[in-house]
């Protein structure tokens, strides 16, 4: 019996950690995506990568700061709304 536990707690433990890095490499695919359509910045060190589609002065001409995840993620969404109308 503690074999058998032993094996499916194993079997339980591989299967979580395979899932997670499917997760994990779906999510890079779809960032490298959203980046070759130039839905996202390619380079922070230049400005011009940040003016893209959006009007002066909105703020997401402004270059990303330091741990933006909030702004990273409403790029992510903005990005998937812009892929999904064409």
């Amino acid at each position: 019996a503690d074999v058998t536990s032993g094996a499916r707690r194993l079997g339980w433990r591989t299967g979580l950690v395979v899932a997670l890095v499917g997760l994990a490499t779906l999510w890079n695919l779809r960032l490298a995506h959203y980046n070759v359509r130039g839905l996202l910045p390619f380079n922070p060190d230049h400005p011009t990568d940040y003016i893209r589609h959006y009007r002066p002065g909105d703020v997401q001409r402004q270059k990303y700061g330091l741990w933006d995840y909030g702004r990273l993620a409403g790029e992510v969404v903005d990005a998937e709304r812009r892929m999904w109308r064409q």
